[in-house]
């Protein structure tokens, strides 16, 4: 039982961090995009130490708390789509498939059909009708940015953080 609560508090630290970060789109609105990405790195570290539950309840309570605390709805639809769950996608794939260019097609095709559900979505709030291309393209390149990123901030959290103890 301990155990279990130790993981529950953990995780609701982390969640409360992803969600200071998600406030911060509203103080700061030229990093927005960053700010939503580094949200994320909460739920990989909560799924990467506690598991795939509780890297999805993490994951929950961050996005029900952006979507209260964040003005920008659309972004926050966005975001809720694309990225939000991505690191416990991250997380399976990655223990899952051993190979290499395989594992980043599984992650390129996954981000390109939630990024045609953002569309439709976001299609509703506003239009996007020039440079869709260049728009999608861009989010490629963002992704594997933010994929490479993410797998360096595990490792400084495996190396530098996890030895803290609170």
């Amino acid at each position: 039982m301990r155990k279990t609560t130790k993981k529950v508090t953990f995780c609701a630290m982390l969640a409360a961090l992803g969600a200071l970060s998600l406030i911060i789109t509203n103080i700061l609105p030229t990093v927005t995009a960053f700010f939503f990405l580094f949200s994320t790195y909460f739920t990989y570290i909560a799924t990467e130490e506690c598991g795939i539950r509780y890297g999805i309840a993490t994951c929950a309570v961050i996005t029900l708390l952006g979507f209260i605390l964040v003005v920008s709805k659309v972004d926050m639809i966005a975001y809720a789509v694309i990225f939000t769950h991505y690191p416990m996608m991250k997380h399976l794939v990655d223990h899952k498939v051993f190979s290499k260019p395989i594992r980043w097609i599984i992650k390129l095709v996954w981000v390109s059909l939630l990024s045609v559900i953002a569309y439709f979505i976001m299609i509703q709030f506003a239009p996007f009708e020039d440079a869709l291309w260049l728009l999608y393209l861009l989010l490629m390149a963002v992704f594997v940015l933010y994929d490479m990123v993410l797998d360096k901030g595990i490792l400084f959290y495996a190396i530098r953080l996890r030895k803290i103890k609170f």
